[in-house]
Formats: structure tokens, C-alpha cells, sequence
């Protein structure tokens, strides 16, 4: 009898124990953190899209963007709490690139209450009735399927996605486990600043061309935004910035210009740096002596083309004298054509690089001119010190600069190049992209 009542109290205590304990618990899966469900990707980044819209607010009224009201902070902030989104804390991005061009990307939203996702989609739908749904597991997918564009939401996050692996980054977002966050999306994180959008490339192009990483964050002012770039490089840069070197100062007409100023001592020397290797795949296809222009040259490239300038050209007409014979005499007619100067530092080995442009038909003979590539016809004033080819009959006057920059005009915008500074492993620098003709050309009220 006692010893059955024992058992029964050991029984009992060791039940105790266990409601106590709860060991059942450690098997318990515990769900990931919004974090953890950030998939893998080529460029990962994130932005806080109320203080985005806050900048670019000045923009949109100096331009007098139509509809602007839809993109102030107070609307944008009003529509996603009517959809059960969390835009007060940042909306994560993600893309991939396939040979240097983004072949699809996505965004990870931050939900506050899912149930109210299905009111914005319906409202959607109304406007887009192309739009289909299916099922995958416990999980509803809208899609676009001519636009391969996708939406699904779990608890706490909502998926947006446009390309031709939805699935792949579908099952990464779902079956994420807790504290298991991608190391790029970490180290990111880990780097962010307070921008309003900023973003890090790294994939494996990058890494073959011995670049490690880029970071971007982007500002914005009343007439264009500026996308501002650190480089990263695996090992030490192989060059860095003067302080000053010739210019040729921008005139009214100025379509693309070039002013560059480096110490390239150590590049010449490393062939296997990603700015000696760069240069030189882009001179393969013009088969352009790219180590006799390093050895060569002495750090300082100018360049300005646009403008109109009138030069004397000579030619041969045929014509006949008083005996009707044909004679052919030598005349010269004035011909308008695009200004052009470029301008190179060089060494004491200017001369054999300019004898291998020549004997490489890079440089042309032109009558008593010459021509670069396809270049109008140039004259040519070469010292021990500098190589410089100019449109212009006299010698177009330069100017001392301190920046180096590189602008280039496409499609009637100038779309503006910095190299701001150097450290040991990283170039900082910056593009500007101006405003005015994209908006007025695109939009209008």
C-alpha cells in the first residue's frame, strides 16, 4: 500500500516538475524576425520612405510636378496605415543583376496589421483587373503575370517582387529561420548611416575586378538628386588625387568634358589593380596600347567637346583652263564643325607613345591636321611635357582646377562625375543627375 501511495507522490511531483519546467519548449521553433527574412541578393539596401518623400518635396513643387499631393508625407503615411503597412520604420530592397544590367528586384515592407492588406488589394484590383491570385501553402500570391510582378504577405512583412525567380525569393522570405539574417544584409546594416536611401552592391563581377564592395546613398537638392558612391577595393588603391592640374574652363556650349588629376605612380606598376584592369579591356577593343599611355602619361587628362568652330579646310576641284583642259587646282573653303580639345601630361616616353598611336592608326594624318579615332580634324602641339589636339587654330587657353570630374550629356541632361577623395582601400565620389529636362520632358501638368 505504501509503496504504491510513493509512487503515486513521485508520480505526481515529477508531473509538477515538468508543468514547471516545460522542457517541451526547447522544441518549439521559434519564428524568424523580420530581419532574418531578407532574401540574398546582388544589391540589398533600404529607405525611409517618409523622409525620402520630406526631400523630395522642395523638387516637386519647383517643378510643379501634377499630383504632387500623392507623394507628401502625410498622404503616403495616411494610405499605408489604411493597408496595414509599417512606413514609419524603413522599406527594404533588394535586386540582382545579370551581366551588369538589374534583372529583377523586390522590396520587403513592414506590416502592422495583415488583415487590412486585402483592402488595398482589392482597391488595386479595380484599377488593374489583369490582375490573378493562387495559392502557395498557407500563403496568398497576386501576380501580374505579363508584368512578372508579385505580392504576398505574411504576420509582420509583405513581399513585393518583379522578375523571373518569384519562387526562389519567395521560399527564401518564408522559410527563414530566427537570427539566421544573410551576412550581406548584416554587414550592411551594419554600415548604414541615417540616409534616406542608401544601398551596397557586392556580387561576383565585382569581386573578379578586385572590388569588394560599393556602398551608395542618395540626397537631393531643389533641381536634381545625387547619388554618392564609396568604392572599396579588396587591396590597397594604386593611385591618389593632386591637389591641382590643368583644365579647360566650360564654355556656354561645353556638351561633355573631362578633367582628371591623379598620382599613378604605383598603377603603373600594378596591372592587376581594377583601374589599370579596366582601362585596359576597354582598350582591347580598339586595340589601344594602354601600357605605353600609363607608362607614359603623368596623371592630368582635359577634354571639352561642343561648340561650333570654323576651321580652313584645302581640297582639289577639276576644272577646265581656256584650252579645255582639265587641270586640278587647289582650293580651301571654310567649314563649321563641333569644337574639340583634349590635352595629356606626359613624360619622356611621350614620344614612343605617340609613334605607337600613330603606327596603330589611332591618330591619323589629315592633310595638316590630324584625326583621334573619329575625331574632327585637329591640330597637334606636342612638348617633352604634354600631347595636345584642338579644333581651334591656336592653342585653346587652360586653367588650374582642383576637382576632378568627368560630365557627360545624354539625351540633353548632364549627368556629372566626382572623384571627391582616396584612402588606402576606398574612392569616394559622387553623381549628380539635374532635373530639369527628365521632368519637363516626362512630366507635365
Amino acid at each position: 500500500m505504501f509503496r504504491k501511495l510513493g509512487l503515486i507522490f513521485i508520480l505526481a511531483a515529477a508531473l509538477v516538475v515538468l508543468l514547471i519546467m516545460k522542457p517541451w519548449d526547447s522544441f518549439k521553433q521559434e519564428p524568424p524576425r523580420f530581419l532574418d527574412r531578407l532574401p540574398q541578393a546582388d544589391l540589398v539596401g533600404r529607405s525611409n520612405i517618409l523622409e525620402l518623400s520630406r526631400s523630395f518635396s522642395a523638387t516637386l513643387y519647383h517643378y510643379k510636378v501634377p499630383l504632387r499631393e500623392f507623394f507628401s508625407q502625410e498622404f503616403i503615411l495616411g494610405q499605408g496605415k489604411s493597408f496595414g503597412l509599417d512606413l514609419q520604420n524603413p522599406v527594404y530592397f533588394f535586386g540582382n543583376e545579370n551581366d551588369w544590367v538589374l534583372e529583377d528586384f523586390g522590396a520587403l515592407v513592414m506590416v502592422n496589421d495583415s488583415s487590412k492588406i486585402t483592402i488595398g488589394v482589392e482597391k488595386v484590383r479595380k484599377l488593374q483587373p489583369s490582375i490573378r491570385d493562387t495559392t502557395i501553402g498557407n500563403y496568398k500570391i497576386y501576380m501580374h503575370p505579363e508584368e512578372k510582378t508579385y505580392m504576398t504577405y505574411g504576420y509582420d512583412w509583405m513581399l513585393v517582387y518583379k522578375g523571373d525567380h518569384f519562387i526562389r525569393t519567395f521560399y527564401s522570405v518564408v522559410n527563414a529561420k530566427l537570427n539566421e539574417i544573410d551576412p550581406k544584409w548584416r554587414s550592411f546594416l551594419n554600415q548604414s548611416g541615417e540616409h534616406h536611401m542608401e544601398a551596397l552592391l557586392a556580387f561576383d563581377k565585382l569581386a573578379d575586378r578586385g572590388i569588394s564592395q560599393v556602398k551608395l546613398h542618395l540626397s537631393t537638392d531643389t533641381t536634381g538628386l545625387t547619388i554618392h558612391t564609396d568604392i572599396k577595393q579588396f587591396d590597397s588603391l594604386s593611385f591618389t588625387m593632386k591637389d591641382s592640374g590643368p583644365s579647360y574652363p566650360d564654355q556656354m556650349f561645353t556638351k561633355n568634358s573631362v578633367s582628371i588629376h591623379l598620382n599613378i605612380d604605383n598603377l603603373r606598376k600594378n596591372p592587376k589593380d581594377p583601374l589599370y584592369s579596366l582601362l585596359s579591356d576597354i582598350g582591347k577593343r580598339i586595340s589601344f596600347p594602354t601600357k605605353d599611355l600609363l607608362d607614359a602619361w603623368e596623371g592630368d587628362l582635359a577634354f571639352r567637346q561642343g561648340g561650333i568652330e570654323t576651321i580652313t579646310e584645302t581640297y582639289i576641284e577639276s576644272e577646265l583652263d581656256e584650252d579645255f583642259n582639265v587641270t586640278e587646282v587647289e582650293k580651301t573653303k571654310r567649314v563649321k564643325i563641333q569644337g574639340f580639345s583634349v590635352y595629356l601630361s606626359l613624360n619622356k616616353k611621350g614620344s614612343y607613345l605617340l609613334n605607337r598611336l600613330i603606327a596603330k592608326g589611332i591618330i591619323t594624318r589629315d592633310d595638316k591636321r590630324y584625326r583621334l579615332l573619329y575625331s574632327p580634324p585637329l591640330k597637334m602641339n606636342f612638348t617633352d611635357s604634354s600631347l595636345a589636339l584642338h579644333t581651334s587654330n591656336y592653342t585653346p587657353g587652360m586653367k588650374t582646377d582642383t576637382i576632378s570630374s568627368i560630365v557627360y550629356t545624354y539625351k540633353r541632361t548632364a549627368y556629372e562625375f566626382y572623384l571627391d577623395s582616396t584612402d588606402s582601400h576606398t574612392a569616394y565620389g559622387r553623381i549628380r543627375i539635374p532635373l530639369d529636362y527628365i521632368v519637363k520632358t516626362n512630366i507635365s501638368e
